[in-house]
């Protein structure tokens, strides 16, 4: 036969990056495995390496997996997360985690009404001990009232890390 291959391993250990290419492979060998598999007496692989309609849906699963492979392999390498999650400053959304801290007030990204609001926050004792009794999503959305302009600040940021796992 005319293969591209020489050699049919009937097992190998595949490195991570390599397995996105079996079925390519064995798509590109049907017909030796065929001949195989006949030999060694496997018909019910030899029945689906026959099949016409399997052996098209095996050749577009080797194509979706060939350019899936070719995506993850363009993706990696040095700074390339960055490219697609870029750095957020942490530091500026602290006083959302703890709004009574001494440099709460030091937030590079806060209006003027915004800062007010955290400051009267900060100084509150009562809010504090509400603030330890309660989730920080709890808290911020029992602000709402009182302080609605920071409160709709630190709810906004909060609903980006949002999870529906109790939903079920």
């Amino acid at each position: 036969m005319d293969a591209e291959h020489e050699c049919l391993l009937l097992h190998t250990e595949l490195r991570w990056l390599s397995r996105g290419k079996v079925l390519m492979g064995v798509f590109e060998l049907k017909e030796e495995l065929l001949e195989f598999y006949s030999t060694e007496g496997n018909m019910i692989f030899c029945e689906l390496l026959k099949n016409e309609k399997w052996c098209a849906m095996l050749a577009y699963l080797a194509n979706i997996f060939n350019y899936i492979n070719s995506v993850n392999i363009n993706m990696q390498g040095q700074d390339k997360i960055n490219k697609y999650f870029p750095e957020i400053e942490i530091a500026n959304y602290d006083w959302i985690r703890n709004p009574f801290s001494s440099l709460c007030t030091l937030s590079f990204n806060l209006r003027s009404q915004e800062e007010e609001e955290l400051i009267s926050i900060s100084v509150n004792r009562s809010l504090k001990i509400k603030f330890s009794e309660e989730s920080i999503e709890e808290f911020w959305i029992s602000m709402k009232e009182l302080f609605s302009k920071i409160s709709k600040k630190a709810l906004i940021i909060l609903l980006q890390f949002l999870t529906l796992y109790l939903a079920s």
